[in-house]
């Protein structure tokens, strides 16, 4: 295995690695706001409740998006420079 492959494959072992960290989180803190809702019916949920609620789905985005890197990475591959809108003269020349 070349070194690039082994920089590849150490590289999506980390993103693995983090997504999974990440996605324990955001359970820890769905958890968390399950635990802090009102067991009354219609009543308002707690300032912290809410905060959960947030940090739990803002962490599932930041997965998302950690999942999507590799995608982005082979579309950066195929876009080759001379494509590339700013490696394009413009009207100035």
């Amino acid at each position: 295995m070349s070194e690039d492959e082994k920089e590849i494959n150490e590289r999506e072992e980390r993103r693995v690695e983090w997504s999974n960290i990440l996605k324990e989180c955001a359970m820890y803190h769905h958890t968390r706001a399950k635990e802090l809702k009102s067991p009354i019916i219609g009543a308002e949920d707690s300032e912290e409740c809410i905060m959960h609620q947030v940090w739990g789905l803002s962490i599932m985005d930041a997965v998302g998006l950690i999942d999507i890197l590799p995608l982005i990475d082979k579309d950066n591959e195929k876009n080759d420079e001379a494509t590339l809108p700013q490696h394009r003269p413009g009207p100035s020349g």
